[in-house]
């Protein structure tokens, strides 16, 4: 499994990252939101929310496509009066294949 999100911030990982954004089509704000639930490990939109400085429901439409897209889920829990939502992220994967298809690109690119 390739993370492609870390605390190291390294063109590969830039890459990779931009690569999800335009398969799946998500906006800044998703991405904001997936890299947040990666460092925080799960989030509320509560916290997420105050995190990022966004509505909560900015935050709760960047989730529901999140999760539309197989790359967040929702999971129910038991708070101190009622129940309440936590968001973890779904870690992504690569196939060789597209690994090897985005060495064969950025080496192209690098020929120009």
């Amino acid at each position: 499994m390739i993370a492609f999100i870390s605390k190291n911030k390294n063109n590969k990982n830039v890459d990779k990252l931009q690569l999800i954004k335009c398969l799946y089509n998500l906006s800044d704000l998703d991405i904001k939101v997936y890299k947040t639930l990666v460092e925080l490990d799960g989030a509320t939109v509560k916290e997420l929310a105050e995190r990022l400085n966004y509505s909560r429901s900015s935050i709760q439409k960047s989730l529901y496509k999140l999760i539309s897209k197989k790359l967040v889920e929702r999971k129910k829990i038991l708070g101190k009066r009622n129940y309440k939502y936590l968001y973890f992220p779904i870690p992504l994967t690569i196939s060789p294949e597209l690994e090897k298809a985005i060495k064969r690109s950025k080496e192209g690119e690098e020929k120009h």
